[in-house]
């Protein structure tokens, strides 16, 4: 019951991945190893998370596993829970004392995931966790940064009331109120204005969210950012 495929999945990894909690307890009880990871180092633990499925993680808690074991990309549990919106399983990862907060390779941390997703319930566990809501990726990108491009101003609230500096640029220049610019989310650049953030703010080669928004024909965007004080031309 334990023989993995070539690509290293095994019958707990499958079960997990889709919910049979009860076929993981015969699992269990047959001493298979309920933790074993595939050839690219996701865990039943980590699928169980991508999936929302909290009666698997709590079966794979209680056999031993390690809940906070990353992928080989260096994703947690807790990232991919926190990208799918699974607040329950995040909420079993965090009584496991897992570290919410870590982040992939590339320095993706789980509230950037959550905020680029548009999943605030899971930023504020988080946040009651601890984690660094603001801590940017290795090229500076942030959760603030995720959340103004794809248009999840709830997010952006949580963020805000967090602490975090809403107007901090990535590694090329480009701010939140830039990205929000880019695909016409008004609702965020408000948002961003409020907390003071500078609108007007270019990237290292000089485009403003100004440019960037008319490129695009974004004119309510435009709007926000003349009412703004914003040089337009």
């Amino acid at each position: 019951l334990d023989q993995a495929s070539n690509d290293g999945i095994t019958p707990a990894y499958i079960a997990s991945q889709n919910g049979h909690e009860a076929c993981l307890v015969v699992l269990r009880d047959a001493e298979c190893d309920l933790g074993q990871a595939s050839n690219n180092g996701a865990t039943p633990v980590y699928v169980a998370s991508q999936n929302g499925h909290k009666a698997c993680l709590v079966v794979l808690r209680d056999a031993g596993c390690d809940l906070g074991q990353a992928s080989n990309d260096g994703v947690t549990p807790a990232y991919i829970a926190s990208q799918n919106g699974h607040k329950a399983c995040l909420v079993v990862l965090r009584d496991a004392g897992c570290d919410l907060g870590q982040a992939s390779n590339t320095g993706i941390t789980p509230a950037c995931a959550a905020s680029g997703d548009g999943h605030e319930a899971c930023l504020v566990i988080l946040r009651d966790a601890g984690c660094d809501l603001g801590q940017a990726s290795n090229d500076g990108f942030t959760p603030a940064c995720a959340a103004s491009q794809n248009g999840h101003e709830a997010c952006l609230v949580v963020l805000r009331d967090a602490g975090c500096d809403l107007g901090q640029a990535s590694n090329d220049g480009d701010t939140p109120a830039c990205a929000a610019s880019l695909n016409g989310h008004k609702a965020c650049l408000v948002v961003l204005r409020d907390a003071g953030c500078d609108l007007g703010q270019a990237s290292n080669d000089g485009v403003t969210p100004a440019y960037i928004a008319s490129l695009n024909g974004h004119e309510a965007c435009l709007v926000v950012l003349r009412d703004a004080g914003c040089d337009l031309g």
